[in-house]
């Protein structure tokens, strides 16, 4: 899935579902979201998020204004992880 909100932010509102079926194929590539907002908001709520709805082949956040901070304990993961913070301090 690829957002983009360069001017403003991502709000996550109800269910986004990336899992897939049981799938037999040894090549099957999970759920991709790229992000690419001037703000990403809480990133610990984002994290989980991404989590649970199953985004776990490539991640890709891009902030385009200020820092991104992950607090202790907030874990990101994915296959391919990509954080891009523009205009950071």
């Amino acid at each position: 899935m690829r957002v983009s909100a360069v001017q403003g932010k991502f709000d996550w509102q109800g269910a986004i579902d990336g899992k897939a079926a049981l799938h037999t194929d040894a090549n099957f590539k999970q759920a991709s979201l790229a992000l690419d907002v001037k703000d990403l908001g809480d990133i610990s709520t984002l994290s989980a998020k991404l989590a649970q709805a199953g985004f776990a082949e490539q991640v890709s956040l891009k902030q385009r204004h200020g820092d991104i901070a992950l607090d202790a304990g907030t874990t990101l993961s994915a296959r391919q992880l990509v954080l891009e913070a523009d205009q950071a301090r």
